[in-house]
Parts: C-alpha cells; structure tokens; sequence
C-alpha cells in the first residue's frame, strides 16, 4: 500500500475510535444518580509556592461533597514556603492533610506512592499544583465510573492542556495550545482504540486496590541506573504497568484541568522530556511510531518526484485536518482556522523533538538527566 494512503488509513480509523466518545452520553451532572464514589486526591508539591494560591480556590470551588474526597498533599522536599501554605490550608477540613518527606528525595514517585499508602479511599485522583481544577472535575468522574455497571474500567485519562499565554505573540501561543491539544487527541483516540499510548499525571484517576496489585511505583524507586525512569514518567509508566496486566482503561475527555503556563526555557525542557519518553512506550506503540515515522519522512520525496500522487496527498492532508477537528469536537475545543496548517506541518515538527529529545539533555525540578 501506498504510505500515504496507510497513513491516511491509520488516522481516519484512530479518528473514528476517537469519535466515540461523541456518541457516549454528555455529561449532565444535574443527572438524577447521586454521587456515590469516595476519592483521594493525592498532589505531590515541590518548591510549589507561587502555584498553590491558585490550586486551593480551584479546590475550594469543587462542587462535590466535601465528605466524600479528601486531599493528601506531599511536600517532597521543598525549600520555599510551599510546607507552611499547605499546613494553612489544611486547617480548613479535617478531610486536607499535608505531609512532609524527610531524608534524602527519591523523586516524585517516591511522593505519589507515600500519599497514596495514607489515601483512605480506594479511588485515587492525581493533579499537579500548577494546575486549576474544574468545578466540575470529581462529579464527571464519578458520572463515568457510575456508568461502568460491571466496575470493569480501572483507570481514567483525563484531559490537561496548557492554558493559554498572553504576553507572546497569537500564532506562537496558539500553536503551543495545539502542542497540548494533539497529545489530548492521541490520548484519547489511542484509548478508544484499546491501547493508550500516554497519558498525563495532571488528571489521572485509578484504584489504589489496582495500583497495589500491579506493584505501584516500587521497582523504579531504585532504578539509580536510569534516571529517567526515576524522576520521570510517574504518569506513562503506571499507565504502562497497568496494561501490562491487562487492565480496563477509559478516557475523559471534559472537564479540562489547566496548567499554568510556563516560560520558554521551561517549554523546551517540557519538550525534551515529553516527546523523549519513547522508550517508556510499550514495543507496540514504539513499532507503529517508527512506521509512521519513515512514512512521514517518505512523503515529501513522494510529493517531489512522484506528481502522480496528488489524490493520495490529498487523503492524507484531509484526514489530518479531519483528526484535529473531530478531536476538538470531542474536547469542546474552538477549531482555528490555524490548525489547518498546524496539522500538516506538525507531525514533522513532532519527529524532529523526538529526534532531538534522544540525544539532548533536559531539567526537572532543578535536575539534569539524560534521556
């Protein structure tokens, strides 16, 4: 088959995987069921203190009953005022609870798997404290879980983006929002399809019962021979971990959970790290890349040398645009006529970083690794 027309194949069908998320029911959480699902929200800080004012009033803002959640924050060795913030805020409900990690820091999975060890409720739900929770969040995933009648679903990947940024020019800000949107489409689309690609520690949910059977975090607290598996990846290697043993995953596509926006420096370490996390992917998913990529790389010589392949480009450009469009349908994201051209030159853009991120060093929390 032409690689053109493969490519097209793969995304129209990843496409319509995706699109079943619009034919589920929409999420009407003035539905007649009553919330019934109890959840630990678990957040590991570190040096957080300029993001928490914004964190707390999101969570103040939760319309779920305050009885049934808790919040289990981890100071994972800070050296600012992020400790005294969270004990403050704390005081407020007996269902907030700060923690403080002594001795040396093991990384953040380290962190995540104390909070969840003192998390009461066997529905445990991630976020950052860079982010702005939805007023909305705990109801929709408890609508979801509510729906799954046979309790099959053990894992829900939750939508995250970046919000906006202002103070740089339209088209940059725009396309680093697409950066964000693109991932939430693969994500999305890859766990209708049955087999998640990735998913982000910003919004995850899943069952501490679960988590304990698959072993958690403990074979990568010491895993001094690779950093990146230590500091790293504590969303894309649980996720791994659970599909490994064959765990039920579904995805959220609303409400969206923002994250603060970040500095360019920032960006590009985000990047690095993001897009060089390709040898965390199961050997599936690193096979399919691959052959996308070489077909990527094939089609601008298709398109130099080979006019008669115009028809074909053309599938491939209107599938791109149709993968984009039905994914913002599904995350209730405006279309800009901006992602039109966003999208062809996007999956080139993606293999450069992926090239990049191999040999590049990045930084995570005033740490340097190797990818």
């Amino acid at each position: 088959m032409n690689p053109t027309i493969y490519l097209s194949v793969v995304l129209i069908f990843f496409t319509l995987c995706m699109s079943r998320l619009l034919f589920k029911k929409r999420f009407k959480f003035q539905n007649k069921n009553l919330s019934v699902n109890k959840f630990s929200i678990v957040i590991s800080c570190r040096n957080e203190a300029h993001n928490l004012v914004h964190l707390f009033d999101s969570l103040q803002k939760l319309h779920y009953s305050q009885s049934l959640y808790e919040i289990m924050f981890i100071d994972d060795h800070s050296t600012d005022e992020t400790f005294d913030l969270l004990t403050k805020f704390c005081v407020k409900s007996v269902n907030y609870h700060a923690y403080r990690l002594s001795g040396i820091s093991q990384g953040k999975k380290f962190a995540l798997q104390k909070g969840i060890s003192y998390a009461q409720n066997d529905w445990i739900v991630f976020t950052d404290a860079d982010c702005i929770v939805h007023c909305d969040w705990l109801d929709s995933i408890d609508f979801m879980i509510q729906k799954d009648k046979l309790n099959l679903i053990s894992m829900y990947i939750g939508y995250s983006p970046e919000e906006r940024l202002k103070s740089i020019s339209y088209l940059v800000a725009s396309f680093r929002y697409f950066k964000q949107l693109v991932s939430a489409f693969i994500y999305a689309s890859s766990t209708m399809a049955g087999y998640p690609f990735s998913c982000t520690a910003r919004n995850l949910i899943f069952k501490k019962s679960v988590f304990n059977t698959v072993g958690g975090y403990s074979e990568f607290l010491n895993a001094d021979d690779n950093l990146l598996n230590k500091f790293s990846g504590d969303d894309k290697l649980l996720l791994k971990k659970f599909l490994g043993h064959k765990q039920k995953i579904s995805y959220l596509p609303y409400p969206p959970i923002y994250t603060k926006a970040v500095n360019d420096n920032s960006v590009k370490n985000q990047d690095l790290r993001r897009y060089g996390k390709f040898s965390m992917s199961s050997l599936l998913w690193q096979i399919i890349m691959l052959i996308i990529g070489l077909c990527l790389v094939y089609i601008p010589i298709e398109i130099v040398f080979i006019k008669q392949s115009y028809p074909e480009l053309g599938l491939f450009l209107f599938s791109l645009v149709f993968f984009s469009f039905i994914g913002c349908l599904v995350h209730r994201e405006k279309f800009y006529l901006e992602y039109i051209i966003f999208s062809i030159f996007f999956p080139y853009y993606l293999i450069y970083k992926m090239i990049k991120a191999r040999f590049c060093k990045w930084t995570w929390k005033n740490r340097r690794l190797t990818i």
